[in-house]
């Protein structure tokens, strides 16, 4: 709108200008002051002419400029009194790291261990699985037959890590490394695990757990599950 009036205004103003100090001979057609009387080109005489009002034009220039103006003026204070934009909220180094990577679907990564532990060992009767994202912890529960040897439930144990740890892959934590020989994958290098494993009589009572160990994240196998010392041999 401004660019519009603008260029009115400026037209205007040129128009008034041209009509009011130039004109054409009306014998050789040659452009000339409009105060002249005789033609400077072909030396004839000119016919006075009536005077002509320009005036109208010139108040038209006047007021497209005027409008032009006050528009401007009032961005100008509007844009004075705008609202100062609030600075953005800095992110600091904790709240970054306490922000998951990935949108894991953690209910159905334990659901899915749960159904495999269950089918790779007859001897698995339930599990429950929690995750901490904030801690970066996951913690581990297993109950196992009170038939079990104890040492059956270090290969359980590994066996819900690494199973835990390859659904979450399935389920959102879209990494390319897998667990290997002497590493429990790549979610694990990120979270520390808590993990403890007993039977159905002994679940209330953790001193009697087969297993209650602490993983620290990126220690993978060497901080491998290990039994409490009333079941070493």
């Amino acid at each position: 709108m401004l660019l519009f009036l603008g260029i009115a205004a400026l037209c205007l103003f040129l128009i008034y200008f041209t009509l009011t100090t130039k004109k054409d001979c009306q014998f050789c057609k040659k452009n000339i002051p409009r105060s002249a009387t005789v033609c400077p080109f072909c030396g004839k005489q000119l016919p006075v002419e009536k005077a002509k009002n320009y005036k109208p034009i010139f108040y038209a220039a006047c007021i497209a400029s005027v409008i032009m103006f006050v528009m401007i003026l009032q961005d100008l204070m509007l844009t004075n009194q705008a609202p100062a934009e609030k600075p953005a909220k800095t992110v600091t180094k904790v709240e970054e790291e306490s922000k998951p990577k990935f949108n894991v679907d953690w209910d159905a990564t334990s659901k899915q261990t749960i159904a495999d532990l269950k089918q790779s060992s007859s001897l698995v009767r339930d599990a429950n699985f929690v995750v901490d994202d904030k801690e970066k912890r996951i913690n581990m529960y297993i109950v196992v037959n009170a038939a079990i040897k104890p040492e059956l439930t270090l290969e359980i144990a590994d066996t819900a890590i690494r199973r835990f740890g390859c659904n979450a892959q399935l389920h959102g934590y879209k990494v390319n490394d897998g667990p290997a020989k002497d590493y429990y994958g790549p979610l694990f290098d990120e979270y520390k695990i808590f993990i403890g494993v007993a039977n159905n009589f002994t679940v209330d009572d953790d001193k009697k757990w087969y297993i209650a160990h602490v993983i620290t994240n990126g220690m993978h196998t060497k901080q491998k599950p290990k039994l409490q010392k009333m079941y070493l041999k």
